[in-house]
């Protein structure tokens, strides 16, 4: 709750119109208000509309001292200009819907040229670029750094993690394709470090991304411990601890191979049967939902094809697939952990030596030996604070920390035991052993993993479809970073981008 008296809210973020109805000025939705009974319903819809956004947009236009102000109230055109661009961006639309007869006939939004829409979402990204900046400031932050290849496109994502949220600063192709050294690279982290003017000694703390050379070799030429992502680590283990399992996983891929004809998916059909499952090699997911779709098929194969005799694994090919099924499900309640938004370095490591305690095999993959961890004493140190043992920081591990414990974000951890009643599963029962202590450095935003770049280019995928292939790179990393970063703007902004725009036509 804000302590912003009700009254304030609504003198602030509310214009009054005719009759006792009052004008959001951060979505223009007109809500009811008897004048002289309070201001419940006003300060209801800031709760649930713009719950996490209302108080610096309070702050913020009252800064402003009213020059804006009079524009966005007044400004139906960038209303306008708002609706389009909520709708196409968050909805993945293509950018030329505003002009499609079908569009314009069904909605009641005033035409839009799709020239005009781009002109106000380029203002609009720069507008929203201003405010990442101002919120950067000053913070310590690490980037989440991969790379994503499309349609001959090479693009690298930056996604900056900060103690309060994250921020998606570049979705970039590189100047020069033929030349993706570290080098390169690095070039382009210089170009986003001007851009939202962040100082590299004393705010960039570390980066997560994946083991490959390239990542290692830009970390100790630009100095910043690297972490190296534990999704990537645990999917290679998996994959060793397949391994021995290759002949039979070959087996159960082709007999779903064998399922997957037009004949036996209608027989699936009739059996009242799910349709089968393959196994992408690079994802060690996909193994998993290959086995278990196998096993939830498998009494009703008989009902068939005769022919698929020759294809189904024996009684004692299942026993060991059997084995195997258990296992990866073990190892999957992991894979999802890891994909959460709270896990921790310190979760990481207690996750990790689980596994090895359990499958000994996997030490190659997860143990935290040099060869594995690039930058030891920074993990080390951290895994430490968050275990509330800072006096066992070695000195190597002191100083790798330093900078990062100068941020004025550091607060008591007190986390609560799940509840015993409940029953836990391999990787909830590796997290319940002995916690930390209840005084330490809150390093929980420190990121183990790169997956919020990964889930990034599974949004780029949808956006960058068979069908919008023209699209131009600098068009895509406008729409991501407008949509990955959509809680930064709302009517207000677009208000000020369309006003920027029509400043630079009058010089």
């Amino acid at each position: 709750m804000s302590s912003i008296p009700p009254r304030s809210l609504a003198a602030v973020l509310f214009v009054p119109e005719e009759g006792d109805y009052f004008q959001c000025r951060l979505c223009f939705l007109r809500r009811k208000q008897a004048r002289g009974t309070g201001y419940t319903n006003l300060v209801e819809h800031l709760h649930r509309c713009h719950a996490t956004t209302y108080v610096d947009e309070f702050r913020s236009i009252q800064g402003r001292e009213g020059s804006l102000d009079a524009f966005v109230k007044a400004d139906e055109f960038a209303r306008t200009v708002f609706s389009w661009l909520d709708w196409i961006i968050m909805e993945n639309r293509e950018l030329s819907m505003c002009e499609k007869p079908k569009t314009r006939k069904y909605t009641h939004l005033a035409p839009l040229s799709v020239n005009t829409l781009k002109k106000h979402m380029f203002g609009l990204e720069d507008v929203v670029r201003g405010i990442v900046k101002q919120r950067l400031s000053g913070q310590k932050l690490g980037f989440a750094v991969d790379a994503w290849t499309e349609d001959g496109n090479h693009f690298i994502a930056i996604i900056a993690i900060t103690s309060t949220d994250k921020y998606l600063l570049a979705f970039s192709t590189l100047t020069d394709e033929s030349d993706m050294s570290s080098d390169a690279i690095i070039e382009l982290f210089d170009y986003v470090l001007d851009v939202y003017g962040i100082e590299v000694a004393t705010q960039l703390c570390f980066y997560v991304c994946d083991h490959a050379s390239v990542n290692v070799a830009i970390a100790k030429k630009t100095c910043i411990p690297m972490i190296g992502c534990a999704s990537h680590r645990m999917n290679l283990a998996i994959q060793a601890l397949m391994k021995a399992y290759d002949d039979l996983l070959e087996k159960v891929k082709r007999l779903m191979a064998k399922l997957n004809t037009i004949k036996n998916r209608h027989h699936l059909r009739e059996a009242d049967a799910l349709m089968p499952v393959f196994r992408n090699l690079t994802r060690s997911s996909s193994t998993f939902a290959m086995i278990d779709r196998y096993f939830s098929i498998y009494a009703k194969l008989d009902r068939v094809d005769d022919e698929l005799a020759d294809f189904i694994p024996t009684p004692r090919e299942n026993v060991r697939l059997k084995e195997l099924y258990e296992d990866l499900k073990n190892l999957e309640s992991v894979s999802k952990k890891l994909q959460t938004s709270s896990v921790s370095l310190l979760d990481v490591r207690m996750l990790f030596d689980h596994i090895m305690k359990h499958y000994p095999t996997t030490k190659a993959q997860l143990a935290a030996t040099p060869t594995l961890v690039k930058f030891p004493d920074f993990e080390n140190g951290i895994v430490k604070l968050l275990a509330g043992k800072p006096r066992s920081l070695t000195r190597g591990e002191r100083l790798a920390v330093a900078k990062l414990l100068q941020s004025d974000g550091a607060t008591a951890l007190d986390e609560p035991e799940p509840p015993a009643t409940k029953k836990r599963s391999f990787a909830e029962a590796a997290l319940a052993d002995e916690r930390a202590a209840p005084e330490q450095v809150d390093l929980r935003w420190v990121s183990p993993t790169s997956n919020n770049v990964e889930r990034l280019f599974s949004r780029a995928g949808i956006i960058y479809s068979r069908l919008r292939r023209s699209l131009n790179p600098m068009t895509l990393e406008t729409v991501l970073f407008l949509q990955y970063n959509r809680k930064l703007w709302d009517a207000s902004a677009v208000a000020q981008a369309v006003e920027n725009n029509r400043k630079k036509r009058r010089l």
